[in-house]
C-alpha cells in the first residue's frame, strides 16, 4: 500500500515576536509584580515607577489652569467694558484693543495649560508599565528600588510563544521530491523535541 514519505531535518523553535520593555519616564521603580519566566498578558501591569513627582506637576498644572481661567474670565468682562465705554467715547479705541488683546492672551494662556495637563496625565499614566502582549517573560533586569531612567535599557524581555515559529532545512537531495508533491498535496509538519 502506499506509504508517506517522511524526511527528517533539525529544526529550530523561535518566538513569534520579541518585545523590549522600556520605561518612558524616569523615576525610582517601587514595584515588580512578576518574576522572571512567569506568563503575562497583554495589559498585566509589570511594573510600577514611583508616581508622586508626576501626580505633583498634575496637580500644579490644573491649579495653573484654574487661576488662568479666573484671569481669563476677568479680562474677558473688562474688554467687554471697555469695548462697551469706548463705543461711548469714555476711554480711546487704544484702551479697547488693548483690553480685548488680553483676553485673547488669557484665552490662548487656556489653551496652552490644557496641554499641559494633558501631558502631566500622559507621564503619570507611564509611571504603571504594563506589558504590551501575551507572552513569557525573561530575565528581570532591574529589581524594585533601583532609578530607572527614561528609554535607557530594557526593564524585561517578553517573548509571544503562541503561536510559534519553528525553521528546518531539507537535505537538498529530497527538495525536487518535496516540490513535486507540493504541487499535488499538501504537506504536513511534525515537530517534536530531541528525545
Amino acid at each position: 500500500k502506499p506509504e508517506p514519505v517522511q524526511v527528517r531535518a533539525i529544526g529550530n523553535v523561535q518566538q513569534y515576536s520579541s518585545v523590549q520593555v522600556k520605561s518612558q519616564v524616569a523615576g525610582p521603580l517601587t514595584a515588580v509584580f512578576f518574576k522572571e519566566g512567569d506568563f503575562v498578558r497583554r495589559g498585566q501591569l509589570l511594573f510600577q515607577i514611583d508616581p508622586r513627582p508626576f501626580q505633583a506637576a498634575l496637580d500644579q498644572a490644573r491649579a495653573n489652569r484654574a487661576k488662568d481661567e479666573a484671569q481669563a474670565n476677568t479680562a474677558a468682562v473688562e474688554a467687554q467694558r471697555y469695548a462697551a465705554l469706548f463705543k461711548k467715547g469714555v476711554v480711546s479705541h487704544e484702551q479697547a484693543d488693548q483690553m480685548q488683546t488680553n483676553a485673547d492672551a488669557l484665552k490662548a494662556t487656556l489653551e496652552a495649560d490644557a496641554a499641559q495637563i494633558e501631558t502631566a496625565t500622559l507621564q503619570l499614566g507611564y509611571t504603571r508599565i504594563t506589558s504590551p502582549i501575551d507572552g513569557r517573560t525573561g530575565n528581570l533586569l532591574v529589581q524594585a528600588g533601583n532609578l530607572i531612567k527614561e528609554n535607557d535599557v530594557p526593564l524585561v524581555v517578553i517573548n509571544q510563544m503562541e503561536p510559534i515559529y519553528v525553521s528546518f532545512s531539507v537535505p537538498a537531495q529530497t527538495l525536487a521530491q518535496i516540490t513535486e508533491y507540493m504541487r499535488t498535496h499538501r504537506l504536513t509538519v511534525q515537530a517534536a523535541p530531541a528525545d
